[in-house]
């Protein structure tokens, strides 16, 4: 069995279908030094993007990589919300040293 590690877990790769391989879901592109830069309500973030999600649900993909990476707001916080308030399995890269 194959695992593919989401935000809520690892999931068994076999009950997966289509899977979005690059995209992105929270983006903050401010600079990198900019007050709060990369936080957001995740409330706010669900609302916004929640119908999207179900949209990409409704079409048949299973699972979604989120690509962003630190420096362009990547929010794990923000990912669990979101994680939880879709039926989409979503997958996010590690933080990255800079």
């Amino acid at each position: 069995m194959t695992l593919m590690q989401t935000v809520l877990g690892p999931v068994n790769v076999d009950d997966l279908g289509l899977i979005l391989a690059h995209e992105h879901l929270f983006t903050d592109l401010r600079p990198p030094d900019a007050p709060d830069q990369g936080e957001g309500d995740p409330d706010d973030v669900v609302r916004v993007m929640g119908p999207y999600l179900e949209e990409v649900w409704q079409a048949g993909a299973t699972a979604l990589i989120e690509c962003s990476p630190p420096g362009v707001g990547q929010n794990a916080r923000v990912m669990e919300v979101l994680a939880r308030n879709t039926k989409v399995a979503l997958v996010m890269p590690p933080p990255c040293r800079q």
